[in-house]
């Protein structure tokens, strides 16, 4: 999507996450614009904005084919076709508990959010999903981005603190280790079964998972 494609269509250029669907479409988050959905060709199919607020940070997908959307707004999810949109209710009083930086789907199933004030699951029951907090002994820090591999160790990026791991049990995360930082870690990508590469606002970091 050039600048000029953008202006033309009356659409935000600046974008926090893309999300490519099987179907080859290509759902862009935009800060003040919705989001953008791009067919195969690249060109603008649809512009989803309402209900959807200002600030959508993230979106991913769960196994089940929806898409949620982490946003400054709170949580909100829906399908495919964006023709139902659904926001989950908030859980806590505190305003930055309320605003989401990423989201992603468990290996339990479970769906976790990071936020301004600590981590929430989201689990769904008869159609119906309810959030609470996930207890990590860092439950007020900001939470910018999050990784699970499949042995189910969490990655979980803290701002301006680096990041931890730990095992998600029940309500809890039992902590493996820290590697703090002055840094955010802004994206969590593996390689191979040991090695990661880490985005970071001190650059590009190659981190050893079975050395370090």
């Amino acid at each position: 999507l050039t600048k000029e494609e953008a202006s033309k269509n009356g659409i935000d250029n600046f974008s926090r996450s893309l999300l490519v669907l099987p179907s080859g479409e290509i759902w862009v988050a935009t800060q003040s614009s919705g989001i953008v959905v791009l067919g195969k060709d690249k060109k603008i199919i649809r512009n989803i904005r309402q209900p959807l607020p200002a600030g959508i940070e993230h979106l991913n997908t769960d196994n089940k084919g929806r898409i949620w959307a982490a946003t400054f707004g709170g949580l909100y999810v829906m399908d495919s076709r964006a023709e139902k949109i659904e926001k989950l209710t908030q859980v806590a009083l505190n305003d930055a508990a309320n605003k989401y930086n990423y989201i992603l789907q468990l290996n339990d199933g479970r769906m976790l959010a990071a936020s301004n004030s600590g981590l929430q699951t989201i689990t769904e029951k008869n159609g119906k999903f309810s959030v609470s907090f996930l207890k990590t002994g860092k439950d007020n820090d900001v939470y910018l981005t999050l990784y699970q591999n499949k042995k189910g160790l969490l990655y979980l990026s803290r701002a301006f603190k680096g990041f931890f791991t730990g095992i998600a049990d029940g309500d809890t995360v039992v902590n493996q280790k820290d590697h703090p930082s002055k840094s955010s870690i802004k994206c969590f990508s593996f390689e191979n079964d040991s090695t990661l590469w880490i985005g970071s606002t001190v650059g590009l970091i190659k981190f050893n998972e079975k050395t370090q």
